[in-house]
């Protein structure tokens, strides 16, 4: 390979790092939530239970559902990890291959 291909190649390389990073800070925000899987996810989850009685036989308020929540957080989760996933095993060791081919000739 050539230097030009080679630097040809990192700066393909440093555009999908560019296009990855984008992508998962477009996940965080929820630009990329499936709210379809999301409720059906919910809907296989068990509601939360409600709280036993207080002391004097009170009621306790019931707790928050916070199905979707989660399901919507494991999701973005799921997504980032694959493309950080991609930037760490494919793409920055045949960078640092290149780097270290271009500097040692």
């Amino acid at each position: 390979m050539s230097p030009d291909e080679m630097r040809t190649r990192l700066a393909e390389l440093f555009s999908e790092v560019e296009t990855l990073k984008a992508f998962v800070a477009a996940v965080e925000r929820g630009d990329h939530d499936d709210e379809s899987s999301i409720a059906a996810a919910v809907a296989r989850l068990l509601p939360p239970a409600p709280e036993p009685r207080g002391m004097f036989r009170r009621n306790k308020p019931d707790p928050p559902d916070t199905r979707a929540d989660q399901v919507r957080s494991l999701q973005r989760n799921s997504l980032a990890l694959q493309a950080l996933n991609r930037m760490n095993k494919e793409l920055f060791p045949e960078i640092r291959e290149l780097q270290f081919k271009l500097a040692n000739q």
